[in-house]
């Protein structure tokens, strides 16, 4: 990839440039809401979408299957008791909702059944 971009928030004056391979977060600080300074990024990771490929880096396991309905129009409903706040890294590449969902609950503990059109996570049966 090659170019540049500029990011800013629109209501200060901070602007990042970014080059290829770098990322900016945009977040309040001090009620000042501006981008963070570039950091590196694993290219393959920040575009394994454009592939069908899916990424998650230390992202608590309720965002990740929100982000898992949103990407592919199913509803994931939980069991009470699964740990929503757990941080999960996740690189897969192209799969299919039931095969995403099979692998994160094999790699997390948990159980993932077909359920009226969308699936349901529970805690693994000991």
């Amino acid at each position: 990839e090659e170019g540049s971009v500029a990011v800013n928030a629109g209501n200060t004056e901070t602007t990042v440039v970014l080059a290829p391979g770098e990322a900016t977060v945009v977040r309040a600080n001090e009620g000042v809401v501006a981008p963070t300074a570039p950091v590196p990024v694993a290219l393959d990771r920040a575009l394994a979408w454009r592939d069908g490929g899916f990424v998650a880096e230390a992202q608590p396991l309720a965002d990740v299957l929100r982000a898992v309905e949103r990407r592919y129009g199913v509803t994931i409903s939980t069991a009470t008791n699964v740990p929503l706040d757990r941080q999960l890294t996740l690189y897969l590449g192209p799969r299919s909702a039931e095969a995403l969902l099979t692998d994160l609950a094999l790699a997390a503990g948990l159980r993932v059944e077909p359920r009226h059109g969308g699936f349901h996570v529970s805690p693994t049966v000991r």
